[in-house]
């Protein structure tokens, strides 16, 4: 019996993402949201809990550039689903020298 697993992951317009590249998504600060640049550090796939659908799940690293008056308060790594994602600048990692951690 053969699983059918999708090996490319896409942003919401079908961009295909890939580790090091830079991407923006909605966050929640307090009551608001805000829009922050990440840079992909890993991608991996998860299975949702009720719907058993395995869903693409980005770890990503904000490079601080971000909306809002309040600056952020760390620049931990964090996990993102790829629903609200698109890519702004494909192998961004590489061409600026981000070290992404050995991940």
């Amino acid at each position: 019996m053969s699983s059918s697993v999708r090996k490319i992951v896409s942003d919401f317009a079908g961009n295909d993402l890939a580790v090091g590249d830079l991407v923006v998504s909605g966050s929640r600060v307090g009551n608001r949201v805000r829009l922050s640049e990440y840079i992909i550090a890993a991608i991996s796939m998860e299975t949702a809990p009720r719907t058993r659908r395995i869903l693409p799940v980005l770890e990503v690293i904000p490079n601080g550039v971000e909306s809002g008056f309040v600056k952020r308060a760390s620049h931990r790594r964090d996990v993102i689903g790829t629903e609200h994602v698109r890519l702004v600048e494909p192998g961004y990692a590489q061409r600026h020298g981000v070290d992404l951690g050995g991940k």
